[in-house]
């Protein structure tokens, strides 16, 4: 992952708010993103939305990560992996809201 600006920083930025910090974090991390959704979504536009979601998680859930706990590549391939996880797991319904075929 080589970038212009360090993941850290990236992340850093994103947490902040920095509209730009997302945009290095995606020229650092994209491709990477891509590969990884490629590897477990096979129809292209699950995959792009995944990507997108992707992205969207490791925005919001910036402000959470610590780089004295765990490094930036690190916090990075788990974010992306949870996200590949939300993807694959099957939709979850509560009984309560079920719907019988009887009625």
């Amino acid at each position: 992952m080589a970038c212009g600006r360090s993941l850290s920083a990236a992340i850093e930025g994103c947490a902040r708010g920095e509209e730009s910090a997302l945009g290095s974090l995606f020229d650092c991390c994209g491709i990477l993103a891509t590969t990884l959704a490629a590897e477990r979504i096979g129809d292209p536009a699950l995959r792009c939305d995944a990507v997108v979601e992707i992205f969207l998680r490791l925005w919001r859930r910036a402000p959470l990560y610590d780089g004295e706990y765990q490094s930036a590549p690190h916090w990075l391939l788990s974010e992306i992996g949870r996200s590949l996880d939300d993807v694959d797991a099957p939709a979850v319904t509560h009984p309560l809201f079920a719907r019988t075929a009887a009625g």
